[in-house]
């Protein structure tokens, strides 16, 4: 079981954004979604919503495609995710 994230880390938490970047097959299907939330939420220290967090859900759309192999893979603000 994980513990909970110490006090400074979940008012940092709360204090600004959270982004969370996540694949549309994720966000269109309703049971993966709300696992999503309930990891974030223990991620967060309040098990099991985010409620009380300032969370933007973005949706993945950038991909790079690699030359030499032709794999796809995420691209997330200049970091290429593999």
């Amino acid at each position: 079981m994980a513990t909970a994230p110490a006090a400074s880390l979940r008012a940092a938490s709360f204090a600004s954004p959270i982004v969370v970047h996540i694949p549309a097959e994720v966000t269109f299907d309703l049971a993966k979604f709300n696992k999503v939330i309930a990891n974030l939420g223990e991620r967060l220290g309040c098990l099991p919503c985010i409620s009380g967090a300032n969370c933007n859900f973005s949706i993945i759309n950038e991909f790079v495609v690699d030359p030499a192999s032709l794999r796809v893979d995420v691209q997330l603000g200049g970091i290429r995710q593999g």
